[in-house]
């Protein structure tokens, strides 16, 4: 059961609120756990799943993914540190066998697809290629592993996105013990009709985009009418690797007596420049200073916190994962 609860410390004239919230959104791990969003498909090896029976472990970052997927034969492991079993240590690399790992390039976001190529690793049926052509597979350059700078590459697994926080893998990738390993049920069109059909796929999860939270109302009187200054807001959580993914607007009155009605429609919660266009931003654990112009000589404050998995100053791959465990409000009569 969620809970929600209010710690407050009354020192030097200053009381600071402690507001606690329920997690808004997962942990680093972020493939898709809707069935069927966690499968690729191999005509030797069967089903392949990348939330490894349940447990998540695959996690997409900016440039690479991590960890494995597990199948019939064994773990296919995506990056060499966070392998189970690596075949060798994991050192700057001139091969595949010194350092590998899946490489993501997202630069083309939020109007193209994110191109993969690198490999993974399993040890019964050794290297899988997620990028090639008949010269060869993935080569490393400038730090990260491209597709094969010798012509052009007839085989790739791609993410589709359409600058929303979600994508869906696409292509082939290739192993030679057992051939062709499906992203999708569109490239052996499966997906719906005929006979016998067959919906899977490898999906990042869906975050929530411009989910937001408003707090309950605070007065900050503990007796009487009285008029006191917001200070500072901090919180305490992660921004999920994407700047300004977690965003306040702080709203105050002066009304004294039973609990204020103005605090309540967007026009009352302002940002930095006291108007509601804009918000307080920063990393967790840094102090904002708020505006005192807006705030000051108020008896009751409330804010209003907001989630976004995906902005338009950065790419959204992958998707971020901000998380707000306490909110903190100095303020002082």
């Amino acid at each position: 059961m969620k809970r929600f609860f209010i710690i407050i410390f009354l020192f030097a004239g200053i009381s600071i609120f402690f507001f606690a919230m329920p997690s808004q959104a997962n942990a680093a791990p972020n493939i898709d756990d809707i069935e069927p969003n966690h499968w690729a498909w191999n005509d030797v090896v069967g089903w392949i799943d990348f939330l490894y029976l349940g447990n998540p472990i695959v996690e997409a970052k900016p440039t690479k993914f991590e960890g494995y997927a597990s199948s019939s034969v064994g773990f296919i492991a995506l990056d060499c540190g966070t392998s189970p079993a690596p075949p060798a240590d994991c050192d700057p690399p001139t091969a595949p066998e010194e350092n590998w790992f899946v490489s993501a390039d997202a630069s083309g976001l939020p109007t193209q697809t994110v191109k993969l190529a690198g490999w993974a690793w399993n040890e019964n049926i050794g290297w899988v290629s997620f990028c090639g052509n008949d010269s060869g597979g993935s080569e490393f350059v400038g730090g990260t592993w491209v597709c094969p700078t010798s012509g052009n590459p007839t085989y790739q697994v791609e993410i589709t996105s359409s600058g929303t926080a979600e994508g869906e893998f696409t292509g082939w990738a290739w192993n030679d013990v057992v051939g062709w390993i499906s992203f999708n049920c569109s490239n052996t069109l499966t997906c719906s009709g005929g006979s016998n059909p067959v919906d899977y796929k490898v999906k990042l999860k869906v975050y929530p985009t411009g989910k937001s939270l408003t707090s309950p109302i605070y007065n900050m009187c503990l007796s009487g009418p009285c008029g006191a200054a917001v200070n500072t807001i901090t919180w305490q959580g992660n921004n999920g690797g994407l700047a300004n993914s977690v965003k306040f607007q702080i709203a105050t009155d002066c009304t004294s007596g039973s609990l204020p009605g103005c605090l309540t429609s967007s026009a009352d919660f302002k940002g930095p420049n006291g108007q509601n266009s804009t918000s307080y931003t920063a990393l967790p654990n840094i102090t904002m200073n708020i505006r005192l112009a807006s705030h000051n000589n108020k008896q009751y404050v409330r804010y209003k916190v907001t989630l976004d998995a995906c902005n338009m100053s950065q790419s959204c791959f992958p998707p971020a994962t901000p998380q707000v465990d306490d909110v903190i409000i100095n303020w002082s009569p």
